[in-house]
């Protein structure tokens, strides 16, 4: 059986298409670790974290002052301040100038009927979809 005569020039491109790969590999590893060696060493507090571990940072402590030094017209004046109800209307009219809202719908012009039906605009809330649907009106 006879060998052919490029034999050797295939193993020689196979090897430097191997070690090409090996270069660009070891390549990317040195910029993702000098990438990773930016990002550590950027961190507030962490310029001796390559050398040693890092520094515990202290315990805060809360000092308050006892109730009894709480000033007595404080507690008065939330003791005698009215909240205000939460009124929407009042709410708006102070708020937005938008002052002659009704209190609820006109009444229909005419009575309802039995069987009569309304249609209403529904949104179905996971496929973002609005549709109307009719509803028996109820009295």
């Amino acid at each position: 059986m006879e060998e052919p005569k490029n034999k050797t020039g295939i193993i020689i491109a196979v090897a430097l298409i191997v070690l090409c790969c090996c270069v660009l590999i070891l390549v990317a590893a040195g910029v993702v670790a000098y990438e990773y060696y930016q990002q550590i060493t950027s961190l507030p507090g962490s310029a001796d974290l390559p050398f040693g571990p890092p520094t515990a940072t202290p315990v805060v402590e809360v000092t308050r002052p006892p109730v009894v030094d709480v000033p007595v017209d404080t507690l008065e004046t939330l003791r005698t301040t009215i909240v205000p109800e939460n009124d929407p209307t009042e709410l708006a009219c102070r708020l937005e100038g938008t002052c002659d809202i009704p209190e609820s719908m006109a009444p229909p012009s005419a009575p309802r009927q039995t069987g009569e039906q309304d249609t209403f605009w529904v949104t179905n809330v996971e496929s973002n979809e609005n549709f109307q649907v009719m509803q028996p009106c109820d009295m």
